[in-house]
């Protein structure tokens, strides 16, 4: 049996993309060498969480090879991923696609889809004086800021001594205007809360800013100063794992109720940590006492921040935290602020990622807002360093627009880097041989997709000024104010000015462009008639030559635009030959 259905198009599905439950869909295949055709169904296996449903769908044959199938309301009255294919007697298909289907009503909050967000690692930003920083012990500060950061380990790989810049939370507050500088009006901050390390992901103390920090009197004069200027702060929020110094752990271990419930204790006095970190205790965060003290309670941390001036929460290890528990969290922070946004750390597919043999339901119950855009990152360099090719790239980001719940798609945060991941300027060196020039273009032609894709465009500090830099800990040097101000950082700025400005650019539509293997393009239609196109030549060839390779592939063009054969352009940005991006008139 050979099949052909393109999920991507209406005449084979429609609606497309996600659905709301209790959505009727209609799916048309063209169907040859079916050896019994009025035997021919629709197959339907429902994956939500740990339940696996199948469902089975009579069709009718419409002329031809032509065969249609009506799933109607009640077919799709719960929520979770529908994998769809054909049977034909005894003959299988396999999975052909698939239907998101959502829980209604989750809404991504305005001021979020429209952000640009910088990412701050607290310690590595910018010191200034603070007489309420309190040093910590048993850590040292580096003599110079231009030293890299390195971890002082035993024997058996765990850290002795802790490593520290002394960057503080006033530090940023005084450069603030910086960060406006660069068009973003939301800062988010890894962890703040009291903790022994200089990453803060082993919490001490959910209740209090580090000292280091400048405690919380730090943190009401940066919510104070962000508020006067109109801009958001997002923290981070641990809750998988606790540290082991933590004053929760400790009381733990003297079995001081309700903290020893909190953490699961081995007969031998070893305990279940995260990763086998001995410094990273795992909670039980469906434990009552510890899910009210963090999300459910009147006064919970989710609660208490976010009345302190949070925005929202990024959530470490989404993968680690339970369905009950994410659903819980979005409820508590949008009943303490209505606009506050949720969105996780999620590498993969968050609408069909299967963790600990769990099918996750971020998105098709209210868990979610957004996730971290990590396959993002991940396919465009590849596209520029010539491993993926630009019709492999455009099918990808395709199928993420058709998985994906529309308020999800517009909101998924498309970062430029992160703490966990090498360097972009890195990267685009290795690409490049080691020649900064071309590196820095191929930055530019990165960040201008960025900028024109849908989600939210994420800047982790220092790569707008082309900061270098490996893995942990080489990604989390101290920011170099040396170099501030420059070309890229104005070019940043541009796109932030751009986007800002430009409807199309975070609520327009999205179609792909076949210009070739080594040009990836897509335009962006808004509801206002304006229409943009952008496009990379991984071979960094110029404009002229992007324009030609685009005049050649015409007729791809004008079906998914719709604009006239003799359309005329206006270039907007050019990145050093890499990239261009058009605006149709």
């Amino acid at each position: 049996m050979r099949v052909f259905h393109d999920p991507a198009s209406s005449e084979y599905r429609c609606p497309g993309g996600a659905v709301a439950t209790g959505t009727a869909v209609f799916l048309r295949f063209r169907v040859e060498e079916c050896a019994d055709p009025a035997r021919l169904s629709l197959t339907l296996t429902r994956k939500f969480r740990e339940e696996v449903s199948e469902i089975s769908v009579e069709g009718a044959p419409e002329c031809g090879s032509a065969y249609g199938f009506r799933i109607g309301e009640d077919v799709l009255s719960a929520p979770g991923v529908y994998f769809y294919g054909l049977r034909c007697g005894e003959e299988m298909t396999g999975n052909i696609d698939r239907i998101t289907v959502y829980e209604p009503g989750l809404k991504a909050p305005g001021w979020f889809k429209n952000a640009v967000i910088y990412q701050i690692f607290p310690d590595r930003f910018a010191v200034s004086e603070d007489p309420r920083v309190v040093p910590k012990e048993n850590s040292f500060t580096y003599a110079s800021v231009n030293d890299k950061p390195e971890y002082l380990k035993d024997a058996d790989g765990e850290v002795v001594r802790w490593d520290f810049y002394g960057g503080n939370l006033k530090g940023i507050e005084d450069n603030l205007s910086y960060v406006e500088s660069l068009g973003a009006d939301t800062v988010y901050l890894n962890p703040v809360f009291e903790a022994a390390s200089n990453h803060r992901y082993d919490t001490g103390d959910y209740e209090h800013i580090d000292g280091l920090l400048g405690g919380d009197a730090a943190f009401s004069e940066l919510v104070q100063a962000m508020n006067s200027r109109n801009m958001r702060l997002i923290l981070d929020g641990v809750f998988s794992h606790t540290g082991r110094r933590s004053r929760y752990f400790e009381a733990a271990q003297r079995g001081e109720a309700p903290y020893a419930g909190w953490y699961t204790f081995r007969n031998d006095g070893t305990y279940v940590c995260w990763w086998d970190v001995a410094d990273l205790p795992c909670v039980k965060e469906l434990e009552p006492s510890y899910l009210e003290y963090t999300v459910t309670g009147r006064d919970s941390i989710v609660r208490r921040w976010l009345r302190a001036g949070a925005s929202g929460w990024r959530l470490d290890v989404a993968d680690e935290l339970p369905d009950e528990f994410l659903e819980a969290l979005m409820k508590a922070a949008t009943e303490e602020k209505p606009d506050a946004a949720v969105f996780g750390e999620v590498w993969e597919d968050g609408t069909d990622k299967v963790s600990y043999g769990i099918h996750r339901s971020y998105f098709t119950k209210r868990e979610l807002h957004s996730q971290t855009n990590y396959p993002f990152r991940e396919r465009l360099l590849k596209f520029l360093e010539g491993s993926m090719s630009a019709g492999q790239i455009s099918g990808l980001f395709r199928e993420d627009s058709i998985h994906y719940p529309p308020e999800v798609y517009y909101s998924l945060v498309n970062m430029t880097g992160t703490h966990d991941v090498e360097r972009l300027f890195t990267y685009l060196k290795r690409i490049t041989r080691g020649d900064v020039r071309l590196a820095s273009g191929l930055l530019k032609a990165y960040s201008l997709v960025q900028f024109c894709f849908p989600g939210v465009p994420l800047i982790y500090y220092g790569d707008e000024i082309c900061m270098e830099g490996g893995t942990d800990p080489d990604n989390r040097r101290f920011f170099d104010w040396s170099r501030a101000g420059g070309d890229t950082c104005a070019w940043f700025s541009g796109l932030s000015e751009l986007r800002r400005s430009e409807e199309a650019l975070t609520g327009g539509s999205i179609s792909f462009i076949d210009a070739g293997d080594n040009i990836f393009a897509f335009s962006r239609a808004g509801n206002n008639g304006k229409y943009f196109l952008c496009a990379v030549d991984r071979f960094g060839r110029g404009p002229e030559f992007i324009l030609d390779r685009l005049e050649e592939n015409r007729s791809n063009i004008k079906p998914s635009l719709d604009f006239p054969d003799n359309f005329r352009y206006n270039i907007v940005k050019q990145a050093d030959g890499y990239a261009t991006l058009l605006e149709i008139v």
